[in-house]
């Protein structure tokens, strides 16, 4: 993605989107539904809108994995969070493209959620989630559990 010096103060992120456009133009040719796994890949939430844009107008994924990037917050280098709801005031297009989108099981760990994030979240889930994993989501135990009966709701599991 052309990210530079993630987990630093002066990172730069998604600054070179062109080969992560092309991979999600190549998603609308597949037959069959994939995993699509782009953990630690140093994505931020415009990155990641890219993806959800792609799979919200059809793209075959039915598994997508973000795991230990920055798309909630900053992350360090080695995928921990330093930092959580960092870019929560930009995940909008994110999440709104994912809320339409027919992905089965989302994985966002180690990504910066924190309780504005989650918030946001728990009103953008896709009708036919199945499965959401937000381990190390940096929230408290009653916002936690309030995400999980929106979730339930949907017949969604979470796992946290």
């Amino acid at each position: 993605t052309g990210s530079t010096d993630v987990g630093y103060p002066f990172a730069k992120y998604d600054n070179d989107l062109c080969g992560l456009i092309s991979l999600c133009d190549a998603l609308h040719g597949l037959k069959h539904p994939i995993e699509l796994d782009l953990s630690k890949c140093a994505l931020s939430a415009h990155g990641a809108a890219a993806v959800a844009k792609a799979i919200e107008a059809g793209a075959a994924v039915n598994c997508l994995v973000l795991d230990m990037n920055g798309i909630f917050g900053e992350v360090w280098a080695d995928g921990n969070v330093k930092e959580v709801d960092t870019f929560s005031g930009v995940c909008d297009a994110f999440l709104a493209s994912l809320k339409g989108s027919n992905v089965l099981m989302l994985s966002l760990q180690k990504t910066g959620i924190g309780p504005v994030a989650l918030r946001k979240l728990a009103t953008s889930l896709p009708a036919h989630l199945t499965k959401i994993d937000i381990r190390g989501a940096g929230v408290d135990e009653q916002e936690l559990a309030a995400f999980k009966l929106v979730a339930a709701k949907g017949s969604c599991e979470t796992i946290s």
